[in-house]
């Protein structure tokens, strides 16, 4: 029996998901989003913290995004990283049954926007 398909962790699966330091890296948000709302029982909890490259950073910050966009040049990185700001994601949030109950900017080098938002009907 894998980690996914036991009954256990299943329910903790569905009463919350985390996404840490990702969703600005996926393809696609929204159907992250999307899937997120599939899991989540009612009242479940979506909890993220994503950085906001789009927003206020420091020098050497702004250096490493240089260089990632080189790495993505020469295919050493798979994804774009997007420069997302909180509205973005908030945004993000308008879209989905998800509600959000609290937000808080955090600044070390670049701004990362922490989220809690609940499943509701």
């Amino acid at each position: 029996s894998t980690l996914s398909s036991s009954s256990a962790a299943s329910d903790v699966y569905k009463r919350q998901v985390l996404a840490f330091n990702m969703l600005h890296t996926v393809p696609d948000p929204e159907r992250v989003l999307q899937r997120t709302v599939q899991l989540l029982k009612l009242g479940g909890l979506f909890i993220s913290v994503t950085p906001c490259l789009g927003g206020k950073k420091s020098a050497l910050v702004s250096l490493q995004i240089l260089l990632v966009r080189a790495l993505l040049k020469v295919g050493v990185i798979p994804v774009p990283i997007r420069q997302l700001k909180s509205a973005n994601l908030d945004d993000l949030m308008d879209d989905e049954k998800l509600q959000v109950i609290e937000t808080e900017k955090i600044f070390k080098g670049a701004t990362s926007y922490f989220m809690v938002a609940k499943k509701v009907p």
